[in-house]
Parts: structure tokens; C-alpha cells; sequence
């Protein structure tokens, strides 16, 4: 193997499209190398790294400035992702009043650039009208520039609309494929245009090697489907559908428990040799599968305590704390802190003094129950470890079980160990190195829910963290599915291996050392999941892809080819924001009011949250909850006790919206100074013409025969095409 290029952080990634530099600070240890101490030199200079920052990605010393050159050297980052030495480089714009940035990485051996994410304070441009046509002519000129002879061995395996916050973008895939039609696992080029047409984001892993034919000897894949239903191992679970602002938990078939570790876990693909059919380890070792099934700690046990009533007190949650037995010799309680959210939600929170220098951490304590809720410590508290000491898995189990049972004594009939997990190593904590993570489940019915307790123990067997829940179910407004009706085991297998099938590929197994070996393997694989928690629904049988944007790729409707509003049809197409009926969009059809502030929102700003219905007849599991709700918060859409959310909406309320949207509300209510060109002015409600005059002089609706027809029902083509034509988001608009 001659090198292998650096992999980008999912992190940065998300660090950048969210548009925040300032999340860098939340990058974990493991990544923040310091330049402090002894480094090899690297093959290409800062210099040299920034000219090819500056030409790859056309940034002029005139317009951009380098605020930051950092280079890391190391080999792998400890957290088992292979990275190599690489130069991270930030760019801003010269002018203070442009808020816009690049955080680029450059190869430190090639100076090929490996990472681009672009960021701006108003985020990525979100109302373009790039059709997914041109996102993909768009990706491969810039592939075609910046990669081009990785880019002749890819396939685009996956082009998605979605993103992070309320910014959606096109995102591509281009999986490296060989000439004789094998993959090669990990090796992949991502890419994020924005609808405006700009280079969101830049990823590229690559295995600079020669890899062999694929030869004979290979099972079929019939044959290794059934390895990989049993590696699959799906299980019950369930989840709040994030699609939607339900409150049904659904409950799902899945590979995995996900929850929300503070730490990264080594992920495995699931892999299949293709030679032997047996199943095979990350180090390319044949596997055992675990087949346990997910039990209470006391079958038949309490599940939940007594209802609080009197808050403790600061003393008495102080006493708590003491009690739980994880407050070290020397650490003190300082800076306590009280807070309500919630009815059921009270809580003591203290500032852990250790004594230790640069250790320091915090603890919560639920006020109405006395159990803990978390505790946390920064730093090295336990100093190395003794020499020889490594926790064993069964050692961890028995800690953290005795440990739940002192905290939770009334949960134990609700909670479940989960695992047992291996923590990666941190070259900035060595002490924490060899320590063990073990994982519980709140159950409902039995079933893993989605919270759980998580403690981390280092490798002499302290607690460096523990992660409870105050309200371990969620939020009371949550009703779990009954399993009444669940598809069987079975038949979510074959819809997951439907959905997610296996591919020949190569693999790297990786080695001893956490670096990847050069002589690849040929296994059966399916598309690799950084974290494995795509599902089927249990009850519907729906796929749900948690890797790939969304669960089905766009479909174009059969009814707009030709249509006049074709054009604008297709990009809510694209987009995926068309609801079709046997494959067509209908688009003559007029359409409710709740389905046009669908179309607006999610086109425009994506959406926000609350809990807190506005409107009685759009309650929080309505479809349309979270496109209302963002639209009341946007002042696009009055507050009143009812939406009618099925009701036509008129051209002329339509045209009352669209006026909120470009803050021309004020100059609208001056309706003296507008005449209207249409005939039919005189069926213009008063509160309209003023909105009416400004969206016809602008070019966002138009009349038909000389009418604006203001009591006729836009359609969904009229809808669409008005949207596309609204101006962009302008955060200083000239009247309000």
C-alpha cells in the first residue's frame, strides 16, 4: 500500500453545514492534536498546503484570509478511524461584514485536497433552484477538477435531498467500484451542493493500492443472505419517528440499540466471507454472533418509584450524591443549582471540585426521586493505570450492574444490560485507555426504549461517567405501540436484506495496531453504515433508511411532463416535497391550506420544533404539526384557535402569506396607494390588495384572461411556481 488518503471527521462535517465554527470546540479529544512536541516534518509544507487550498478551491489572498493552520500527524486517531498526517486549514472572508468560511484539509504526503466544508452564519443556501439533473452535472465537473482519476473508478450509489438544522441540500455518493464490478469498502467520495449550486461539502477516502480480480471460489449471494440474516440479528425496539412531530413511539426491528454515547464506538460492517460463507470480525476473523435476549434485572420488578412530592432539598440532594458512592476521596460539591422544566422535571445540579489539578466535572440529581441523573468528569482523576490492570468484560458487568441496582432499586423490573463495549483509546487521557463502557435500556413492554443509562469505566475500574435519565421514558406525551399485530423476525429480515443488499467488495480487516491491512479480502457486504440503526417498522413494514437520506429516492411524477409549470413541479419533485397518488402529482388539483404551508416551509426555511400546539385542530401527532408551528413562528400564518387545516386555501390568502414571507406586510396595509390590473379587482377582499398589487408587480403571481380570480383555490402548480418565485431570504427586506 502506498498511502492511504485521510477520512474527515463526521464532526467537521457537521460542524460545517450547521454553519458554526464555534462548534469545533466540541470536536472530542481524540481529534484535537496538539502542535506541541515532537512531529516529523511534513512532506508538503503549511505553505505549500495553503497555494493548494487557494487553487483547488479558488480562494484569492484578496478575498480570503487564512485564520488557522493546523497540522496533525498522526496516523490514526485512536478512535480506530485511519486519518493520516494532513494539514486543517480555515479560510474567512477579507470583508467584516461577509460571514462566510472554509475549513479545507490538504494531504500532508500528496497535497491533494481530502476535505472541503464551506459554513455562513445564514447557512447553506437553501432557496436555488438546482433540479437534481444539475446537482449531478455540478458534482462531476467538480469531481472531474479536483479528483478525477478517483473519480473514473466510482459509481454514484446514492444522490438524497436532506441535511442538518433547517438546510437542505443535495447530497451525493460516489462508492469506489473496480472494473470488474467489485466495491471497495470505506473507499468513497461524498459530496453537499447547496440548491444555490455551491460546494457545501467535499469528503474523499481513498486506498491508494492495486487491487486484484476477483477470482474464482466466490459463494453465491443466496447463500451468504443467510450469514447475513443471522449477523443481522434484528430485535425489537422502539423510536420516535423524527420525520414527524408524533408522539407514538413506533415500535421497529433493528440491528442495533442506539443511544447517545458522549464517546465514539468502533463500528463493524457486516461482512460476509465470500469465500467460506462464515461470518467475520473487523479484524477479518470469523465472528460469533450473540443471540441473547434483552432481560429486566429483576423479572417482575418495580419499574418506576412513587411519585414525588416535596422537592429535596439542596442538603439532602447533596446527601444523594454522597450516597451513590462515586465521590472519590478529596472531591467537593460546590456551586449548587436548582432547575424546573417541567412538572415532573426538578433537578439539583453541582460543580464537582476534585482537588486535582485540571480535573474538574458536574452532577445532577433528580429533586422529586433522589436518584442520579449524571456524573461526569473532565480530565485524568485516576492517574495511570497500576501496572498489569485491564477491567475484563465480566468485571465491568458486575460493576455496573451493582452500581444500577444501589441507584435505581425501583427501575430494576424496567432496565436491561445491553453490552459491554471496549472504549477506543485517547492519547490526551491515557488513564482512560483499556476502560470498558457498559450500556442499559429503559424497557416499555419489555422492549428497549430509546433511553438508557451508559457508564464509562476506566482501566482500574472507577467510574469517569455515568449518564442516567430524570425521566428515563421520555416525554409523557410519548405512547409506546403495543406489539400486538408485529411482523415476525422473519419477515423483517427480508425486508431489511431487501432493502440493504449484499455487495462483492474488498475489505481492509484491520489490524492489531488499528491500522488497516494492505492485502484486501473479498467478503459479501451491504452499503456501510457509519452508525447501524436503519429499522423496519414492525408494524408496517416500512424500511426506514437512516443511512441514506431518505427512505425512498425521488420519484418523478407522470403527470407534469409537459405541464406549464413542469419546471417548478420538478424541483419540488427533486426535492422529494410532492406528495404523489399512484405516481402522479395532480397538479390542477387545489390543495389544502395545511399542504400549502407544507410546501412553503419545508422549501424554504426546513422546520422548527415546540410542544406547544397553536391551533386546536392541528394538534402535536397532525402530519402538518411542525410546517404550522414553523410557520405561526415566522409571523407567516395569524394565531387563532383554529388552522382548518383540510380547508382550500384561496389565491388571495395565499397571496396574504406570501407577502409575510417578504416582509411586506406593513407596505401592504397602505392599500390607497395600489391599483390593481386586473378586471375582477373589485372581488379582491380590502386586506388583500395590497398584497395582490405588490406580488403581481413582482412577478410572484399573475392573473389569467386579465383576472386574478382572488376567490379561486390555488392549485398545487400555481403554489409551486409562486414559491420558486419568491425572492431569497433577505435579512434586511426594505419595508416590513
Amino acid at each position: 500500500m502506498k498511502k492511504r488518503l485521510q477520512k474527515a471527521t463526521l464532526t467537521l462535517l457537521a460542524c460545517t453545514v450547521l454553519g458554526s465554527p464555534l462548534l469545533l470546540a466540541n470536536v472530542p479529544a481524540a481529534y484535537a492534536e496538539s502542535n506541541a512536541g515532537t512531529q516529523a516534518a511534513p512532506a508538503v509544507s503549511k505553505e505549500q498546503a495553503i497555494q493548494a487550498a487557494r487553487a483547488k478551491v479558488k480562494l484569492s489572498e484578496e478575498q480570503w484570509k487564512v485564520t488557522s493552520a493546523e497540522y496533525r500527524s498522526n496516523d490514526t486517531d485512536k478512535w480506530d478511524n485511519f486519518i493520516g498526517a494532513r494539514w486543517q486549514l480555515m479560510f474567512s472572508a477579507v470583508d467584516p461584514n461577509v460571514s462566510d468560511g472554509y475549513m479545507i484539509v490538504i494531504d500532508a504526503k500528496s497535497g491533494k485536497l481530502t476535505g472541503l466544508n464551506q459554513f455562513s452564519k445564514n447557512g447553506p443556501g437553501n432557496s436555488g433552484t438546482l433540479t437534481k439533473e444539475e446537482a449531478k452535472k455540478k458534482a462531476e465537473a467538480f469531481l472531474q477538477e479536483i479528483a478525477p482519476e478517483e473519480f473514473k473508478q466510482t459509481e454514484l450509489t446514492a444522490l438524497d435531498v436532506n441535511g442538518l438544522g433547517s438546510y437542505n441540500m443535495y447530497n451525493l455518493t460516489y462508492d469506489r467500484k473496480t472494473s470488474d464490478g467489485v466495491y471497495v469498502l470505506g473507499d468513497q467520495i461524498t459530496l453537499a451542493l447547496s440548491f444555490d449550486g455551491s460546494v457545501a461539502s467535499y469528503n474523499i477516502h481513498w486506498t491508494d493500492v492495486d487491487l486484484p480480480l476477483a477470482d474464482t471460489g466466490i459463494i453465491s449471494v443466496e447463500t451468504a443472505n443467510k450469514t447475513y440474516g443471522d449477523e443481522l440479528n434484528l430485535r425489537l425496539r422502539y423510536t420516535t419517528d423524527t420525520r414527524s412531530a408524533t408522539t407514538q413511539a413506533s415500535l421497529v426491528y433493528s440491528t442495533s440499540y442506539p443511544y447517545s454515547y458522549s464517546y465514539s464506538l468502533p463500528q463493524t460492517p457486516y461482512l460476509v466471507d465470500a469465500k467460506t460463507g462464515k461470518p467475520l470480525n473487523r479484524s477479518g476473523q470469523e465472528s460469533v454472533l450473540s443471540k441473547a435476549d434483552v432481560q429486566p434485572i429483576l423479572a417482575g420488578g418495580p419499574t418506576k418509584p412513587a411519585p414525588g412530592g416535596t422537592p429535596l432539598s439542596q442538603e439532602e440532594a447533596e446527601a444523594a450524591v454522597q450516597a451513590s458512592g462515586l465521590m472519590q476521596p478529596g472531591y467537593r460539591l460546590t456551586d449548587p443549582s436548582y432547575n424546573e422544566s417541567g412538572p415532573n422535571s426538578k433537578a439539583w445540579n453541582f460543580f464537582i471540585n476534585t482537588g486535582v489539578p485540571n480535573v474538574q466535572g458536574n452532577v445532577s440529581v433528580d429533586a422529586l426521586t433522589g436518584e442520579l441523573i449524571n456524573f461526569y468528569l473532565f480530565g485524568s482523576p485516576s492517574g495511570n493505570p497500576s501496572s498489569g490492570s485491564s477491567l475484563t468484560d465480566d468485571q465491568a458487568r458486575e460493576k455496573a450492574l451493582a452500581l444500577v441496582k444501589k441507584l435505581y432499586p425501583n427501575r430494576l423490573g424496567a432496565i436491561a444490560l445491553l453490552s459491554v463495549t471496549n472504549m477506543p483509546n485517547n492519547p490526551k487521557f491515557p488513564d482512560q485507555n483499556n476502560g470498558k463502557g457498559v450500556s442499559f435500556a429503559y424497557l416499555e413492554n419489555g422492549i428497549p426504549t430509546e433511553s438508557g443509562i451508559q457508564i464509562l469505566f476506566d482501566a482500574n475500574g472507577n467510574v469517569q461517567n455515568f449518564f442516567g435519565a430524570t425521566n428515563p421514558y421520555g416525554s409523557e406525551r410519548i405512547v409506546y405501540a403495543k406489539p400486538d399485530g408485529a411482523i415476525s423476525k422473519q419477515q423483517a429480515t427480508e425486508i431489511y436484506i431487501k432493502n440493504r443488499p449484499l455487495r462483492l467488495s474488498y475489505y481492509f480487516p484491520v489490524l492489531a495496531d488499528g491500522t488497516p491491512s494492505t492485502k484486501p479480502m473479498l467478503v459479501w457486504s451491504p452499503v456501510t453504515e457509519w452508525m447501524p440503526t436503519s429499522y423496519v417498522n414492525a408494524h408496517t413494514g416500512e424500511f426506514v433508511d437512516t443511512v441514506r437520506a431518505q427512505t425512498t429516492p425521488p420519484v418523478s411524477p407522470s403527470d407534469v411532463k409537459g405541464h406549464w409549470a413542469e419546471a417548478a413541479l420538478t424541483q419540488f419533485a427533486d426535492r422529494s416535497l410532492l406528495e404523489l397518488q399512484d405516481g402522479k402529482a395532480n397538479p390542477d388539483q387545489t390543495i389544502s391550506r395545511a399542504e400549502f404551508i407544507r410546501l412553503l416551509t419545508s422549501y424554504r426555511v426546513g422546520l422548527t420544533t415546540t410542544d406547544k400546539p397553536t391551533f386546536e385542530d392541528v394538534p402535536t401527532d397532525s402530519k402538518y404539526f411542525n410546517n404550522v408551528e414553523t410557520a405561526v413562528f415566522f409571523g407567516w400564518i395569524a394565531k387563532d384557535k383554529t388552522f382548518r387545516p383540510n380547508d382550500a386555501i384561496s389565491r388571495q390568502e395565499a397571496a396574504a402569506v406570501f407577502t409575510r414571507v417578504l416582509h411586506y406586510q406593513e407596505l401592504a396595509k397602505h392599500d390607497e396607494i395600489f391599483t390593481l390590473p386586473y378586471v375582477d379587482r373589485g372581488d379582491v377582499a380590502p386586506y388583500a390588495v395590497g398584497s395582490v398589487a405588490i406580488l403581481t408587480a413582482l412577478g410572484v403571481m399573475q392573473g389569467s384572461d386579465n383576472k386574478f380570480l382572488p376567490n379561486g383555490n390555488i392549485t398545487l402548480a400555481e403554489a409551486c411556481t409562486a414559491i420558486l418565485k419568491l425572492q431569497p431570504n433577505d435579512p434586511t427586506p426594505l419595508y416590513k
